[in-house]
């Protein structure tokens, strides 16, 4: 099997792009206002991360929506799960798959009715990384973590609220979720940033950020998408998937 016939069975997922600039500019600018940086004791940040810190730890699943709009707009939807205790992650989307443990991981296409995974050599596993990260709380709560350590005045705005958010596409129903959120506003800033979690379980519930006038990134929980402990099968390929190796 040569090289670019297995690379050729990678998924070719679309969030890979969407996500991280949808949370990293969120995050950016969070970074700037100094109101909730300047004391952690009773700051706004404590319900996003004590939230953020509930779901750490804690095995859950949760479906999202995607949507970026600009010259070429993307609309995905994206799971995400995870298992602490066993160090096992899933990203699934329609157009692929990637599942990772300590001992391996897959990642996986459907053609015609048929799964394929390719299971990838311990030296490409740092390319895929970034996919790991894109929802996981306990990445998400280190960064926002260390954003609010990072005070300075620069006349940007902070305000908090209680919302709640679900998804509720054609087709798609069940609860909404209430969430803590932070929005930030500025000279510099295009609209608002905002990023919030879920009041009682701390996943991440909403994202918004803009990169330009007409660029904005959104990320929101599907109304009924969230599943704690999730089984043992949302980490593993369907049953009769061919397991190809990376030569």
């Amino acid at each position: 099997m040569s090289s670019n016939r297995s690379i050729g069975r990678f998924p070719k997922i679309r969030f890979a792009r969407l996500a991280p600039a949808a949370i990293l500019s969120s995050c950016i600018l969070l970074a700037v206002p100094s109101v909730a940086s300047a004391s952690k004791s009773g700051s706004p940040w404590d319900p996003i991360l004590q939230g953020i810190g509930k779901s750490v730890t804690t095995p859950f699943s949760a479906t999202y929506q995607l949507v970026e709009t600009g010259t070429t707009p993307e609309d995905e939807s994206v799971t995400y799960a995870q298992d602490p205790a066993l160090k096992e992650v899933a990203l699934v989307t329609p157009e692929g798959a990637f599942y990772l443990t300590p001992t391996k991981t897959l990642a996986c296409r459907g053609e015609a009715g048929h799964s394929e995974c390719t299971q990838l050599p311990q030296s490409m596993l740092s390319s895929v990384s970034s996919i790991e990260n894109l929802f996981a709380p306990g990445v998400i709560k280190h960064d926002v973590d260390n954003l609010e350590a990072e005070a300075g005045a620069h006349g940007y705005t902070l305000s908090t609220s209680s919302q709640s958010y679900g998804w509720t596409g054609k087709g798609v129903s069940g609860a909404q979720y209430p969430s803590n959120c932070i929005k930030v506003t500025g000279p510099k800033i295009y609209g608002a940033g905002i990023f919030c979690t879920s009041s009682s379980d701390g996943v991440l519930t909403y994202v918004h950020a803009a990169s330009s006038a007409t660029k904005t990134s959104t990320i929101t929980i599907h109304a009924g998408g969230y599943t704690a402990n999730p089984p043992a099968s949302t980490f593993a390929p369907p049953p009769g998937t061919t397991i190809v190796t990376f030569p």
